[in-house]
């Protein structure tokens, strides 16, 4: 696949981790904290995010 094509899927699934922890974020638990599923999808985010500056990295070398 092509580094356009890969920072394209990468880009679409930050997107979409960012879309499931923004539906996620005003559900709280009994104690009024967030869930561990929002840290889950909160890391997954993150991780999405580092995915895209790693594969640009390389892009630019």
């Amino acid at each position: 696949m092509d580094p356009l094509s890969t920072l394209k899927q990468l880009q679409q699934l930050y997107q979409a981790k960012f879309a499931d922890l923004i539906a996620i974020h005003n559900t709280k638990n009994a104690n009024g904290l967030e869930t561990p599923e929002y840290f889950r999808l909160r890391e997954e985010w993150i991780q999405a995010g580092n995915d895209i500056k790693n594969h640009l990295e390389l892009m630019s070398i």
